[in-house]
């Protein structure tokens, strides 16, 4: 009987080996599929990933070169301002300049004029004082 009885143990043995076989290849193939599953998505994500750094790599580069147009435009304005604002204070320089010529020449009138009136004056008042004089000896020129 013990014979008997470690050789059914031994064929239960055989057969639940077996059943575990038969279950570890099953799920084996299952694990398999669903990991083959698995990176079919994750290669799907992968791809939709690196598309969409295409897509963000192009923007990017394409607002870098829109930045250097900006810039290169930018620098052509700021040139052509100080062009423009150089001659402008070329001009006001001349005019000051003119101007300081003209004043000068405005003042130099003004004291020959004062130097005039002041001679003017001085022969007013030397007539003034011969006719003064001269009604004084009583020898008064008529006009």
């Amino acid at each position: 009987e013990t014979t008997a009885m470690g050789a059914e143990v031994r064929d239960e043995m055989k057969a639940m080996g077996a059943e575990v076989r038969d279950e570890m290849k099953a799920m084996g193939a299952e694990v398999r599929d669903e990991m083959k599953a698995m990176g079919a998505e994750v290669r799907d994500e992968i791809h939709w990933l690196g598309a969409r750094f295409e897509q963000l790599d192009s923007k990017v580069t394409a607002f870098g070169e829109g930045l250097m147009g900006l810039r290169e435009h930018v620098t052509v304005e700021m040139r052509a301002l100080r062009e423009e604002l150089s001659a402008r204070i070329a001009n006001v320089e001349d005019a000051v300049k003119e101007t300081n010529t003209s004043v000068s020449g405005v003042r130099a009138d003004v004291a020959d004029l004062r130097r005039r009136f002041d001679r003017y004056e001085e022969s007013s008042d030397l007539e003034k004082r011969v006719v003064a004089i001269e009604e004084q000896l009583g020898i008064a020129q008529k006009p």
